[in-house]
């Protein structure tokens, strides 16, 4: 498994995540989508009420 550093979010679209990710593995940083549908549906999670009021997401600690 490849550990990766995700240092810099960019979009954000109801549940689907841009970010630029560092893999230790790698000298160039590339860009890398996260969707968190999926997740939440294998939590059992209402997608909908957890995802409606985010509006936007940023990383503290990279």
């Amino acid at each position: 498994m490849q550990q990766r550093v995700l240092y810099s979010a960019g979009n954000w679209e109801n549940g689907y995540l841009e970010v630029m990710a560092k893999y230790r593995q790698r000298e160039q940083e590339i860009e890398e989508f996260i969707d968190l549908e999926p997740v939440l549906e294998g939590l059992y999670m209402d997608k909908s009420a957890f995802l409606e009021p985010i509006k936007g997401v940023e990383i503290r600690y990279a």
